[in-house]
């Protein structure tokens, strides 16, 4: 658990099994890093990392594996920002994850790293900000998954996915949720061109 303003950052030295990342509301500039590429913490709840912060950025620069058999939501508080940098990966295959609202607005994450888990990834609402799309099978900002679903059907809560890649062409399938709320893909960012087959 983080909280306050950063004054000591953590580094992961070797393998870790918690419960949760969390980071308080309040908390801001915090960077869990690892000093061994090899090393990930194993998170055994359903919902393994969560940011109350409603402000400012927060960082998981770390590899994570996350639990396993059933759907991982990784909740942040609007609008703050979270940043995931290292490898996602899974401990049961296809594992699927979905990015949420902890509270009343969508919060921003940065998905940078080129993540493995292989189940299909949602976004609720709020902004997703993607290095890359990829094709299913194989690893990127969304994991190896089939479907990206933007936007949860029936609601009024808006979504945005935008692609801030160096260029690519990805067969990932883009499913957008009807509801009244405003569902939208930007390159934005971007320094190549997205295509979508």
């Amino acid at each position: 658990s983080f909280s306050g303003p950063a004054v000591v950052q953590p580094t992961l030295t070797a393998n870790l099994t918690a419960q949760q990342i969390l980071f308080q509301v309040g908390s801001t500039n915090h960077i869990l890093s690892s000093s061994d590429t090899a090393a990930a913490v194993t998170l055994t709840n359903a919902v393994p990392i969560r940011g109350l912060h409603v402000s400012g950025t927060n960082t998981v620069s770390a590899n994570v594996v996350l639990f396993g058999g059933k759907t991982n939501s990784i909740q942040q508080a609007g609008p703050g920002t979270l940043i995931l940098s290292g490898v996602i990966s899974e401990s049961t295959l296809g594992t699927p994850v979905k990015y949420e609202r902890v509270a009343s607005a969508g919060g921003r994450y940065m998905i940078l790293g080129t993540n493995t888990y292989s189940g299909d990834t949602s976004l609720l609402d709020g902004t997703v900000y993607l290095s890359s799309l990829g094709m299913p099978g194989a690893a990127s900002s969304l994991g190896k998954g089939t479907n990206f679903y933007l936007g949860s059907a029936g609601s009024s809560r808006d979504a945005t996915l935008v692609y801030v890649g160096s260029g690519e062409t990805s067969d990932k399938t883009i499913w957008v949720g009807a509801g009244s709320g405003a569902r939208s893909i930007s390159t934005t960012g971007a320094t190549g061109g997205l295509i979508l087959n």
